[in-house]
């Protein structure tokens, strides 16, 4: 019941607010600190489900019994301390299900690989989790509500056209007078956003630290046993079902003792997906954000991508003065004017651009005169057909 309790609480974090909540940030951006933090830490809950539930390690051992040692204290010892395989003997033997890749006798330390990431699998990933939504925490807390302080009397349900358009033009006279301040937003949006990536590059090459430097290749290397077959399968190689386990002791009289055990590994029958469901998805997320950063950036540092993007989002055509407004933008205005377009429906920013442009910003009203008589028809119907938004108050909910 409290590990219910504590998946529902995790869901309402990495959600949202709800589809009337302020849009600070991007689709991808939210995959990182919702999808990616909601896989992370739910699959902590698992691992700790599964561990609790079940009995994660248990081991043979033929000598424990005559040196009086009980089987469960074997079992405590091989699940703190550590197992091992040899990889040489995965080797010689050959893979087949069930093959131990331990062979007889003992071996010689330089020979084993040992295993002892499994007790801190669910630790790893809650850190993981935690770490993949800080970039957002930063990003809110620099941001600070702006953006929702400037929509919100935007967004409150307007009937009348003419108060939507009092509205807008109060919203244009602050933005121009503050026009020219924005850098800073831009670029600790930026610096938010580059952590992302930095983040999910760092995520894969600690986890492949953490799993004994396999876990680059492991979906790769499964992809290809699954569909060509092979003499070893990686599944077994990452993470082995079978293990060896030494416990040494004192004798009665004084001599040092040890005893050795051959241990089942259940858990990584759950470790073995788990990781790989995480490499194919921060695979796909490195790639896509990387990408997407590099796009934005693109989009907004070239000039010639400006007007395109905004008569996008606006569902009109910028004459000649306004398009030259808009190239004059500072990265930082024009940032504030795309995200300020993800949270107004298309009528209320085309009023607002317009109304920029009046206020001698983008351009001079005489090269507003054609543009405004050939969209007035095209306005009044969105605004007959305008959705009733939720009221947002001073402490508006942000994504």
């Amino acid at each position: 019941m409290a590990l219910t309790s504590l998946l529902g609480d995790i869901v309402k974090v990495v959600r949202g607010k709800g589809p009337g909540s302020v849009k600070i940030d991007n689709k991808v951006f939210q995959l990182h600190y919702r999808l990616t933090t909601f896989l992370f830490l739910g699959f902590s809950i698992l691992v700790t489900a599964y561990n609790m539930l079940g009995e994660p390690v248990s081991c043979a051992c033929a000598q424990c019994g005559s040196n009086s040692i009980p089987l469960n204290v074997m079992n405590s010892h091989c699940w703190v301390t550590a197992t091992y395989t040899i990889p040489s003997d995965l080797e010689r033997v050959g893979f087949k299900p069930g093959s131990t890749n331990l062979g007889p006798g003992r071996h010689e330390y330089s020979e084993r690989e040992y295993q002892t990431y499994y007790q801190w699998v669910p630790f790893m990933l809650v850190l993981h989790g935690v770490l993949f939504y800080v970039p957002h925490w930063l990003w809110t807390l620099s941001e600070d509500g702006r953006m929702a302080a400037m929509v919100q009397d935007i967004r409150l349900p307007v009937l009348d056209r003419g108060v939507l358009k009092a509205r807008v033009t109060n919203l244009a006279v602050y933005i121009r007078q503050t026009m020219g301040t924005y850098q800073g937003y831009f670029i600790r949006f930026v610096v938010c956003d580059a952590l992302n990536v930095l983040n999910v590059i760092a995520t894969i090459y600690c986890i492949d630290k953490f799993l004994n430097h396999k876990f680059l290749g492991y979906g790769n290397a499964v992809v290809s046993y699954l569909s060509d077959g092979g003499q070893f399968s990686p599944f077994t190689t990452t993470f082995p079902k079978q293990a060896k386990c030494e416990m040494e002791f004192f004798g009665p009289t004084g001599s040092r003792s040890s005893v050795d055990g051959l241990c089942v590994l259940a858990l990584n029958v759950l470790n073995e997906k788990v990781y790989l469901v995480l490499w194919f998805w921060l695979i796909f997320l490195s790639v896509l954000s990387s990408v997407v950063f590099v796009g934005r950036l693109v989009l907004m540092l070239v000039r010639a991508f400006r007007v395109p993007l905004l008569q996008h989002k606006a569902h009109f055509k910028f004459g000649s003065q306004m398009t030259r407004g808009v190239n004059s933008l500072e990265v930082g205005d024009f940032f504030l004017l795309s995200l300020m377009a993800r949270n107004m429906d298309v009528t209320a920013f085309r009023l607002l651009l317009k109304a920029l442009a009046k206020e001698s910003f983008l351009a001079s009203c005489s090269d507003l005169d054609d543009e405004d008589e050939e969209s007035e028809a095209t306005e009044e119907m969105p605004m007959k057909r305008r959705p009733v938004m939720r009221i947002l108050s001073d402490n508006t909910p942000v994504e």
